[in-house]
């Protein structure tokens, strides 16, 4: 066994059971991240290829013999997708409960195999034409399992590496910690994009037949890889020791929401679902529905239904290291203080942001998407690490997850209730406007206000 992990673990608590150091090697905090951020890699891959899918391919081969209106067809697909964020909350509650009882690793890895199993099904998904309606009924099947696995997802990928950083002793880096985590969700989202760009340019026409189903592969693929890596993994030190001094909560998702910390759990939510609804807004579906709708005035050599997928994905990859900014950031000023500045930067470059979007031009599309999306991502790199802090090690699965997954159905209620305004009249300003301008300046001022109530957690040692 190696004596200075040793050493270290029996300074967290001397009652604590031997970990099997020996068989895993010296395990790093940079080990850690690489199994916590492979599933959340996964969950948003999958989140911006069923995005896309749901905006170009599903109205045609799902829900098109449904109906003959092809905008009604795009509210289907949309309201499918959709599915995955109410599964959300149920999702946290379960693996939050799983997590805080039984521990952070296993039940990560279970996470993943859901997620396998779900993307898997949807790439060899028959269509209406083959199945029937039965195709419709497993789709959402589909995504209600990914809703459920993405909700026990992020809540315990954030504690786990939070709490082992804080064995470690690198309390005073833990919010660079948590954005270098949540680097996996704008690559997750980029490389998502890129993947079904490359595949509508390459399988031509078939696409609609093979070619949309290349990504779902690609996907599953790694989650199990992910969920093999996270098995071998050691569990978190800090959930160790609550569990060897027999504190473990009896339902840890009801502590979440007992007295104050009800108030608490609420305003963590919002601040998670302001990250996401921008991202929502200006680099997911939205902004890929926009494009699709709209007539390009270039599509730098790509076909024009791959554009759309490509442009905001590279996007994406480009703003990725806004995490890293907000995470450093936040170690060095305060959690509270750097949100507000990505709050803030948000707030004045969403006018620039909507002329970029509205001048059709692939360059100026590219630029001001990558802009944008990496001064938001600033926010999300930090609830990676605020969130987790709020929360006591006995019940810190549950509470973080629960707070980002109720989150998350903001935003997912955001997609279903701005996207038929621009399926009405997408290549409309005055829709840009309205869906992307209004929405995200009203729900940046409300956060701005919320986060201002918030505790700091700064400099706070997790027990």
């Amino acid at each position: 066994m190696l004596e200075a992990d040793l050493y270290l673990l029996n300074e967290v608590n001397t009652l604590m059971e031997p970990t099997p150091y020996d068989k895993y090697g010296k395990i790093s905090v940079g080990k850690i991240l690489t199994a916590a951020g492979a599933g959340t890699f996964v969950d948003f891959y999958e989140f911006y290829v069923s995005s896309t899918a749901a905006a170009v391919v599903w109205p045609i081969i799902f829900f098109g013999p449904l109906t003959s209106s092809k905008s009604f067809a795009l509210i289907l697909s949309f309201l499918t997708f959709t599915v995955s964020y109410l599964a959300r909350p149920i999702g946290a509650f379960v693996f939050g409960h799983i997590g805080d009882k039984m521990g952070r690793t296993s039940t990560l890895g279970l996470a993943l195999i859901i997620t396998f199993i779900a993307v898997l099904g949807t790439g060899l998904l028959p269509t209406y034409a083959q199945i029937g309606i039965l195709a419709v009924a497993l789709l959402i099947l589909f995504r209600f399992m990914l809703g459920i696995s993405l909700g026990g997802e992020w809540g315990g990928a954030t504690s786990w590496v939070l709490e082992y950083a804080e064995f470690k002793g690198h309390s005073h880096k833990r919010a660079f910690y948590g954005g270098l985590l949540d680097l996996a969700i704008p690559l997750g989202v980029g490389a998502g994009g890129v993947a079904f760009a490359l595949s509508a340019a390459y399988t031509g026409s078939s696409f609609l037949t093979f070619g949309w189903r290349i990504p779902y592969l690609a996907g599953a693929v790694i989650a199990i890889i992910g969920a093999i890596i996270r098995f071998r993994m050691l569990d978190s030190p800090l959930f160790k020791k609550v569990q060897a001094e027999k504190q473990i909560a009896r339902i840890p998702a009801a502590e979440v929401f007992r007295g104050k910390r009800a108030l608490i759990t609420l305003g963590a939510a919002e601040i998670y679902a302001y990250a996401l609804v921008v991202n929502v807004l200006v680099g997911g579906p939205i902004a890929i529905l926009y494009l699709s709708q709209a007539k390009l005035t270039g599509t730098l050599g790509l076909p024009p239904a791959a554009f759309p997928a490509f442009a905001i994905g590279l996007a994406n990859i480009l703003a990725a290291v806004g995490c890293v900014i907000g995470g450093i950031l936040g170690d060095k000023i305060g959690r509270k203080y750097a949100i507000l500045i990505s709050l803030g930067l948000v707030l004045a470059l969403y006018y620039p942001y909507v002329l970029a979007m509205a001048s059709l031009n692939p360059i100026a599309i590219i630029a001001g998407s990558a802009i944008i999306i990496l001064v938001d991502v600033m926010g999300t790199g930090l609830v990676a690490s605020w969130l987790p802090e709020l929360f006591e090690t006995r019940f810190r699965y549950s509470g973080a997850g629960l707070a980002g997954e109720i989150g998350g159905l903001i935003g997912g209620l955001i997609v279903g209730l701005v996207s038929p305004a621009l399926i009405a009249n997408a290549s409309g300003i005055n829709i840009v406007f309205m869906g992307i301008f209004l929405v995200g300046v009203i729900y940046c001022v409300i956060t701005i206000f919320i986060t201002l109530l918030m505790p700091e957690t700064r400099g706070k040692k997790l027990e």
